[in-house]
């Protein structure tokens, strides 16, 4: 029987052009080799902008290869203007809203929710992707099961909306929710709609936002699909960390609010992926020790199921590269960052997720392509391994 083999992309916004990279690279090491590659991913999940990547395989999952190809184009010419209205008086409209409200009323209540309009993107995900062929291939069984995951703004729960058939329990708790339902373009705008930054979408009167507000197990969807190994693609540079340096007490300019974003959007997108898989290897482990400790491994029930995972992750930093790239980006796009505080020498991780500029998502794609290729021995490995 051929193994259920699941693909979990996480967020980023512009980030995610990384792993188109991967995915190429990835399908480069099997043509390295004389038998057809294994690389079919029977479950696809993601969130944020991993689940734009995610609904755009799924909808061609039949033609893997090509598939693969047309992502690799769409990040190679993606502009700023196709996801966000970038002209100076669309800005500056949404800024004088905001100012408008907060003179009118002394609030902020009736202002605009997010600081950017994301007109063209709304109407650039159903030109990408066929929700018709997503359905289509999950009905045929071409893919078990498609899954993207959104954050339920009114009760701060983590929804996940699934096409597909399940092949575990249900594991839905208060703060976690499911739903089963034929996906469409309001759930992968809602997964990717980064907030204050991203306007939230509504679907069936509520209102939702960025999957990874809250996501502490990512790999779950993928899981309860029935995914018996997993390949994760992160954003996040692997060997990343707090300097010492940057934790002494010494006196520093104050915060921008291109800054704190940057934290924040990096706590949402970057943690919780490699939290998870470092939990899921744990437990792999126990599954482990426990088959070992049988005398008879085939009589006892499996209490825990080992799930291999193969996690691929930047090895640059992608906030620092768009940095160094900052001086190639359009006007309009520096119009915009420096509205919120960042230049080339602030807040470069909050302007590498809305770097939507062909200048940096070209650098990604060679990055992971790159990546992809000096892991090939454990992609080889991964794929070709009993489990």
């Amino acid at each position: 029987m051929e193994t259920v083999t699941g693909l979990v992309l996480s967020g980023g916004g512009a980030r995610a052009a990384y792993q188109a990279g991967v995915l190429q690279g990835i399908l480069r090491v099997f043509k390295t080799r004389a038998e057809p590659h294994p690389c079919y991913f029977s479950v696809i999940t993601g969130f944020s902008a991993g689940a734009i990547n995610g609904a755009f395989l799924a909808a061609r999952i039949d033609r893997m290869e090509t598939a693969v190809a047309e992502l690799w184009k769409f990040w190679e010419s993606v502009t700023t203007e196709k996801i966000f209205r970038t002209n100076v008086g669309n800005l500056t409209g949404i800024g004088l809203r905001w100012l408008g409200s907060l003179i009118s009323s002394g609030s902020l209540s009736k202002a605009p929710t997010a600081l950017l309009d994301t007109g063209p993107l709304k109407e650039l995900i159903p030109k990408i992707i066929s929700f018709e062929d997503i359905a289509n291939n999950v009905r045929k069984g071409c893919i078990r099961g498609i899954a993207v995951s959104a954050t339920h703004y009114h009760s701060g729960a983590t929804v996940t909306f699934f096409d597909g058939k399940t092949a575990t329990e249900s594991y839905e708790h208060s703060l976690y929710k499911t739903v089963n339902t034929r996906l469409m373009k309001e759930h992968v705008l809602a997964s990717c709609a980064i907030p204050i930054v991203f306007p939230a979408v509504s679907i069936d009167g509520s209102y939702f936002g960025d999957g990874g507000i809250r996501f502490s197990t990512p790999l779950s969807p993928a899981i309860h699909l029935g995914a018996e190994r997993i390949l994760a693609i992160g954003i996040r540079h692997k060997n990343s960390g707090f300097d010492a340096e940057e934790l002494t007490f010494k006196k520093r300019p104050e915060p921008t609010l291109a800054d704190i974003a940057g934290v924040v959007l990096d706590s949402v997108f970057m943690e919780a992926l490699e939290t998870d898989v470092s939990r899921a290897k744990r437990m792999n482990q126990l599954a482990e020790a426990r088959l070992q400790g049988q005398k008879d491994a085939s009589s006892p029930r499996r209490i825990f199921q080992k799930v291999p995972i193969l996690l691929i992750q930047p090895s640059e930093d992608l906030g620092l590269l768009a940095y160094r790239l900052y001086k190639r980006f359009p006007a309009a796009l520096k119009y915009l960052l420096r509205g919120v505080g960042a230049t080339p020498e602030r807040g470069s991780d909050f302007l590498s997720y809305l770097a939507f500029d062909k200048s940096y998502t070209r650098r990604l794609l060679k990055l992971g392509y790159a990546d992809a290729l000096s892991r090939k021995r454990e992609i080889l490995e991964f794929f070709s391994s009993p489990l």
